[in-house]
């Protein structure tokens, strides 16, 4: 194995520190790729905004981070993220699926679940939420990748469901973690975004919603943190991990950089 450290590739979340399992959400340092996309860059090259030419960089920043998972590179899982609510059950025989190839990976899905060992699931982001959840009972984990659109079609509860209903994980057994993303104190939208969260909570909520102005700051991950609540989940084992994706040089920025930049994720398997 390589002699690559997790710590420099990343932050982790203590309510993940489980026996056997391996997790990760990653920053930008560490990785070899260059320009606006330096340094770990995990996303391949599908449009005129991306790292055009980046393919073997990409496959080399995955392969280190696997690596420092003590995961497979060839067996870890991606999909073709959408901003949707699909989360996609990964068997053994589609362990791989994403790995070399963005179009190879799960489309039209924003989700990945798995109860099978030795295959990384990674979820990437860029201002959006990565949510990482881990069952030790039934060695179930799954990854959602949630911006305001994911948020309100509340991905995370319904991987959650999945892993109740579909694996028989007790909700008090799932343990949960809300990776780096865009701030509360940063993230402004227009009364449009406010507005398609009617009836999901209290829009006056000061914890959840301020206004600045004409826009309106949100506060995803305590309402991400909430809806982890809401399935019955025990707040000892759900954590958002800090980090303002925005504000934080040491994170890609979709808003920060307009749009050209490169990739970070979340990362979960159990070896």
């Amino acid at each position: 194995m390589s002699e690559v450290s997790l710590l420099p590739l990343g932050l982790q979340a203590s309510v993940l520190k489980l026996p056997g399992l391996s997790h990760v959400f990653t920053t930008r340092l560490g990785g070899v790729s260059a320009g606006r996309f330096a340094e770990l860059n995990l996303k391949y090259p599908v449009s005129e905004g991306d790292e055009l030419t980046g393919y073997e960089h990409v496959r080399q920043n995955r392969r280190r981070v696997c690596e420092s998972l003590n995961l497979s590179f060839e067996d870890h899982v991606a999909c073709q993220q959408v901003h949707g609510e699909r989360v996609q059950r990964v068997t053994a025989t589609e362990r791989g699926r994403g790995s070399q190839e963005h179009y190879d990976g799960f489309a039209d899905t924003d989700g990945l679940l798995t109860a099978e060992a030795g295959i990384a699931l990674m979820v990437m982001v860029a201002d959006c939420y990565p949510v990482l959840m881990a069952d030790p009972v039934q060695r179930v984990v799954a990854a959602v990748h949630s911006g305001w659109r994911g948020t309100r079609l509340q991905i995370t509860q319904k991987a959650l469901q999945a892993m109740i209903s579909e694996n028989g994980s007790k909700p008090e057994d799932i343990r949960l973690a809300i990776g780096p993303g865009i701030g509360f104190s940063r993230f402004e939208v227009g009364p449009e975004v406010l507005e398609a969260f009617a009836g999901q909570f209290d829009l006056e909520d000061p914890q959840l919603v301020r206004q600045v102005g004409e826009k309106y700051r949100l506060n995803l991950p305590e309402i991400l943190r909430r809806q982890a609540l809401a399935e019955n989940l025990l707040p000892e084992h759900i954590e958002i991990v800090p980090g303002c994706t925005l504000s934080d040089e040491r994170f890609y920025s979709y808003r920060r950089e307009a749009g050209v930049t490169g990739r970070q994720a979340g990362w979960i398997g159990w070896r």
